[in-house]
């Protein structure tokens, strides 16, 4: 974004650096990696069910068939989920670099953003890093921070109003790991002196150079700061989400729902396992009635058992997902 003779737009362009000529440059802000899942334990215990046995006291004339035996519940071991709790945001910004010189924008070329990505680009080229992409929404978050910066007349990572610059990025729904910003006010004689300068200064110089940043996004704008004509320049750095591997939510969703099915399995099974060992049956029908009651158990416990093997599958493919994540996020 450029402001020029009271007018606000848009100037696409990188910063440059330059030669005993003024400005400020406020340091970078690494924060801290996001979306982090925080798994619950998962427990699941099985009973464990004797068999149940009757003895035959009827008398001999009487045919009796014998017990339907009462599978016993499958113990299954169901992992513990992944748990990593949110990482505390770190913000170690350098110090603000200030030349006690008069700014002077007159006569001074247009610093273009596209410029400035040009140029920090061929400055980690020259470490042998990969060059960072431009990023539509880190663009777009760029521009807001450096409006309200004029808007707002201060120069810093935090505005007055508390507003890091966080929240520029979160406002245009850019995912992330880790985000960083480097701030340059001046007057610059192009996009080549800006990105200079800020490589002049160790903070800003380690944001550029940091390997693992992927993307980034720059505004510029001329303008009014406390009463001197400036030129202000920002730099979006970022590690999108997307670069670490996807964690599938619908399975936290089907482990929550086979929790609750086991759950409401095991009410009857209590009751019918209640039943049966209470039961001492004495004629031909109340042995039906018991063995056709150890069918229904038999067959609950199976279902049971199916569902826990099915929770235990889902989970341990679960917690191999949060594992691969983090162990993205810490390599980051």
């Amino acid at each position: 974004m450029v402001y020029m003779g009271g007018k606000k737009f848009f100037v696409l362009s990188f910063f440059s650096v330059f030669f005993g000529v003024v400005f400020l440059l406020a340091g970078g802000i690494d924060l801290v990696k996001k979306e982090i899942i925080d798994f619950p334990r998962i427990q699941i215990e099985a009973e464990d069910v004797d068999s149940l046995k009757i003895e035959n006291n009827l008398s001999d004339n009487i045919n009796t068939e014998t017990k339907t035996e009462i599978d016993s519940l499958k113990s299954a071991e169901v992992p513990e989920g992944i748990k990593k709790s949110d990482v505390e945001k770190k913000i170690t910004p350098p110090s603000p670099l200030v030349v006690e010189e008069k700014y002077n924008t007159e006569g001074r070329d247009i610093v273009f953003e596209s410029d400035i990505i040009f140029f920090t680009n061929l400055e980690r080229e020259k470490e042998g890093l990969e060059p960072l992409n431009k990023d539509n929404l880190l663009m777009e978050a760029a521009g807001l921070k450096l409006k309200h910066m004029f808007d707002n007349q201060y120069f810093a990572h935090v505005a007055p109003s508390g507003e890091d610059f966080s929240y520029w990025v979160e406002n245009v729904k850019y995912k992330y790991i880790t985000v960083g910003e480097n701030l340059a006010m001046g007057s610059f004689k192009d996009g080549k002196e800006m990105v200079k300068a800020w490589m002049e200064s160790p903070g800003h110089r380690a944001n550029i150079l940091k390997e693992e940043y992927e993307e980034i996004g720059v505004a510029v704008g001329y303008g009014k700061i406390n009463g001197n004509e400036v030129c202000l320049g920002v730099q979006t750095f970022a590690i999108p989400l997307s670069s670490c591997p996807t964690i599938d939510e619908t399975l936290k969703t089907k482990i929550d729902s086979l929790e609750n099915t086991i759950t409401e399995i095991e009410e009857p099974l209590k009751s019918m396992q209640q039943t049966l060992s209470l039961s001492q049956p004495t004629t031909q029908s109340e042995y039906d009635e018991y063995n056709n009651l150890v069918e229904q158990y038999n067959e609950l416990v199976a279902e049971k058992n199916a569902f826990v093997e099915s929770l235990k599958s889902t989970v341990i493919i679960y917690n191999n997902q949060i594992k691969a994540f983090n162990s993205c996020i810490d390599s980051k």
